[in-house]
């Protein structure tokens, strides 16, 4: 077991390291286990025609400007990575139709992982941002420019960048559009910026709205001088920056609790199918069978407010965001977190254990600036339905409880953190290709993580307890195959 942990562990390490290193983009797309109908949605148009490949790089048809540029090997430069990044783009200029001087992009963060540094610009016009306009420069230890992700977009003129109407109305129009029929769960953001996805480059009002209902994180774009809705979509992450603590007498009481948890889960753990003996949900209800599953495992640093333990953490923070507002467990004895599964603070345990413990997993690796925070995650949420999120706009996981609970699993679990994996990336991640890049990596944060407890039971299978695998596929919804033998970018795989 430890021989096959380390060789995941290496695995996992090269994987996050081509993901941090070749695919920090822009915004955000909806993908999910059984996916929402869209309300009110206007989809961007597809971009995969919008291409062509070569051995070097995607290139933009339209524009004859390169989108990514593989194995560029120029350098090595002198400077430190941001002055690298800008030196490569002034001597680039005119490949990128960029102006020369550089004064419409201004830097936005720069990422050290174990692989070098990734330099990421944003572009603006007179000082507002442009949507999906960012540049990402990847330069490795030698101060040699290995990649370039280029979303910059020539020509941007505006003949006026004063809105004429107020961010408050802009909020009502977004609502209304939207059929929001219940107060947002946060409050609104709302954000003055470019969008320009279109041949025509528009001032516009940018409001996200976490509702729900309409379930959702709605996005939509106003023209900020004739009110018209140019494009609405739900950005929450589906699957089928906060840190909070308490202080007490200027001091943060943490200490480690256990409970008890499905590591990974009570099919794999047993090695048997759904429906076996009392390995079924029936409603959540308790089986011998199911409670022998359980783990105790060690609950670190949990929060002690000075009368009860809470399950907040430095990585996750279980916390009632969602509805339906079911308030988190707490427990007198940091040792008393040890439920059966139809008591709702086994679904909390198990969530924030395996949260907690992944986040210390990538630090391990060499990450340490990756969601490094407490993210907030609702164990009884998504109105109760069978499905789970991530919104983006809250940097906070969702679960529901319809059929098997997706806090159960942990298949669902690391799933979504698969999600806030990328975002804490780069604040943005899933356009273009990189929604379906998302997806992927999910399910296999996700199934290497399972494969390390059993690796023959269900070993291409994605979700196994939630979605009742039978040996074939899902009794309770269908799965997902993690050996999907298609090669990118061929045969359609590029726009999955």
């Amino acid at each position: 077991m430890k021989f096959q942990c380390e060789i995941i562990k290496v695995k996992l390490s090269i994987y996050i390291t081509i993901i941090v290193s070749l695919f920090l983009l822009d915004c955000a797309s909806v993908f999910a286990k059984k996916s929402p109908l869209a309300r009110n949605q206007h989809a961007l148009p597809s971009q995969q025609n919008n291409w062509y490949y070569t051995s070097t790089g995607r290139w933009d048809k339209a524009k004859q400007v390169p989108r990514s540029l593989y194995h560029v090997h120029y350098g090595p430069l002198d400077g430190i990575p941001e002055q690298i990044a800008r030196t490569y783009l002034m001597q680039n200029y005119s490949l990128f139709k960029m102006q020369s001087d550089l004064s419409d992009i201004r830097t936005t963060m720069v990422q050290e992982s174990p692989g070098g540094h990734h330099v990421r610009f944003e572009q603006t016009f007179r000082g507002i941002p442009i949507y999906r306009s960012d540049v990402v420069i990847s330069i490795n230890k030698k101060n040699i420019v290995t990649f370039v992700m280029n979303n910059y977009k020539p020509s941007i003129s505006l003949t006026s960048i004063s809105p004429s109407f107020t961010r408050e109305e802009a909020i009502q129009i977004a609502h209304d559009y939207c059929k929001i029929q219940e107060p947002p769960l946060r409050e609104e953001q709302c954000t003055l910026i470019i969008y320009a996805e279109d041949d025509k480059p528009r001032l516009t009002y940018q409001v996200i709205i976490a509702s729900s209902n309409p379930r959702g994180s709605w996005e939509t774009f106003i023209d900020a001088h004739s009110r018209e809705v140019i494009h609405s979509q739900d950005i929450a992450v589906y699957d089928h920056p906060r840190s909070i603590s308490t202080i007490i007498n200027n001091v943060i009481m943490l200490t480690n609790g256990s409970g008890y948890i499905y590591n990974p889960d009570p099919l794999t753990k047993a090695g048997v199918f759904y429906g076996s003996g009392g390995f079924f949900d029936s409603s959540d209800a308790d089986s011998p069978e199911l409670t022998q599953q359980r783990v105790l495992m060690p609950l670190k640093d949990i929060l002690f407010d000075g009368t009860k333990y809470i399950l907040s953490g430095p990585y996750v923070t279980i916390e009632d965001w969602d509805n339906p507002r079911i308030a988190p467990v707490t427990a007198t004895d940091p040792d008393s977190f040890r439920f059966t599964r139809s008591h709702p603070g086994f679904e909390a345990v198990n969530l924030y254990f395996h949260i907690d413990s992944s986040q210390r997993y990538i630090q391990s690796l060499g990450f340490s600036n990756i969601q490094n925070l407490s993210i907030g995650a609702d164990p009884q949420g998504f109105n109760g339905d069978d499905n789970a999120a991530y919104y983006p706009n809250l940097n906070a996981l969702t679960f529901g409880e319809g059929g098997v609970d997706d806090a159960e699993d942990v298949d669902i679990i690391l799933h979504e953190y698969g999600h806030a994996i990328h975002f804490g990336t780069v604040p943005g991640w899933g356009g273009s290709e990189e929604g379906a890049i998302g997806e992927g990596f999910g399910d296999y944060w996700a199934g290497s993580y399972s494969r390390a407890y059993n690796p023959t039971f269900s070993r291409n299978f994605f979700a196994t307890w939630d979605a009742g695998f039978n040996g074939t596929s899902g009794r309770i919804w269908g799965g997902r195959p993690l050996n999907d033998p298609r090669i990118y970018p061929d045969t359609g795989v590029a726009g999955m």
